[in-house]
């Protein structure tokens, strides 16, 4: 109300910055504005932009611009993207390296459907991201429709959802099926016809990836089964269900080890009889005092095989298709994060605080 508060998002948690005067609000986000090719006589109304800086070496700077009218005046966010530091090979992204190369044979054959689940900001984009560009290949024609477009993927055919112009994901799916795809990317399924589209184009030979909110990669079945979808199509085309969690990396200059008591670890489901090792975040000038530096995944990989299938075919709950997941030997996303714990990379509390609600 009486100034500006300008914030930080690092690391997934936000972080004061400075206070500037209220007097300079308004030519400030006129510049902003501006810069972004966005109306700056329009304040009642939320509007998008994009501002490009370009950078040495080549490199190119992305700053995607949202303008928000609230009571004391416009709110702006700047988001801040870095192609070169955004792409990265999947073993780069936190998989470990059972679960990596269970996605990687799940990806071998030309046709089906591949999800991945997780909530905003899970970095479900990044993933799909570095897939395709480990599968791009001269002889691979790769069509995506993203809302928005991230990231500008070199040799890959990307385009962008217009609902102006009434390009909808369900609408751009039908006219990428006529571009002669192999791999089809379709940024997010939200409905059934998307859905169903999406089925089509893996039952005609396709491999499809896309994303989908949920919890864990068991719910995304059943998300599939409430929108209405036959069984036997979702048997017959999902290869597997990926979810995953983004937790912040500790901070390697001050981290420390410490023992946890058996009954802390009851907290994820662990029946233990004596203390074990893990790391905790401290704080230090590197790391500005957070204890943490960086972000690494947590994933769980559900591959579709006959069990998993029967259970699709009975329609059964999503706990029930977990349990069945984790006696297949899938590592669920607490057990993922147990073992990057242990080795330092996060901490426990991190982890309870990024999967409170999900069960192991």
């Amino acid at each position: 109300e009486g100034d500006i508060r300008v914030r930080f998002r690092i690391d997934g948690k936000l972080v004061d910055f400075q206070t500037l005067p209220v007097s300079i609000a308004t030519p400030l986000t006129s510049r902003i504005k501006i810069m972004g090719n966005m109306d700056i006589a329009e304040s009642r109304r939320p509007q998008d932009g994009r501002i490009l800086f370009d950078l040495q070496d080549d490199d190119r700077l992305d700053l995607r611009v949202s303008t928000y009218p609230t009571l004391y005046g416009e709110k702006s966010v700047l988001r801040l993207l870095n192609i070169s530091e955004a792409m990265h090979n999947l073993d780069g992204l936190g998989f470990e390296k059972d679960i990596l190369n269970q996605f990687d044979n799940m990806l071998i054959g030309g046709e089906g459907i591949v999800l991945v689940s997780g909530p905003t900001g899970s970095g479900k984009t990044t993933t799909l991201y570095s897939t395709l560009s480990k599968m791009d290949k001269p002889d691979v024609n790769i069509v995506t429709i993203e809302d928005p477009i991230e990231f500008d993927l070199d040799n890959i055919n990307q385009a962008q959802v217009n609902r102006r112009s009434g390009v909808t994901f369900a609408s751009a799916l039908r006219a990428i099926l006529r571009q002669d795809p192999d791999i089809i990317m379709v940024g997010e399924v939200r409905d059934e016809e998307t859905v169903e589209l999406a089925i089509r184009a893996a039952l005609t030979g396709h491999l499809v990836f896309s994303t989908i909110h949920t919890n864990d990669a068991a719910a995304g079945f059943t998300r599939l089964l409430n929108w209405g979808m036959e069984p036997f199509l979702i048997t017959s085309t999902v290869k597997g269900i990926l979810a995953q969690r983004l937790v912040r990396k500790l901070c390697k200059e001050c981290r420390d080890k410490h023992l946890v008591e058996p009954e802390e670890l009851t907290k994820f489901g662990l029946e233990v009889d004596e203390s074990m090792e893990f790391y905790r975040a401290v704080g230090c000038l590197s790391c500005r005092n957070t204890g943490y530096q960086g972000r690494v995944g947590l994933f769980e990989l559900i591959r579709m095989n006959n069990e998993i299938a029967d259970l699709v075919m009975e329609q059964q709950p999503g706990h029930v298709i977990r349990e069945q997941a984790i006696k297949s030997g899938m590592f669920s996303l607490i057990h993922d994060g147990l073992i990057k714990a242990q080795r330092g990379d996060t901490s426990l509390q991190e982890i309870l605080e990024t999967l409170g609600a999900v069960r192991v």
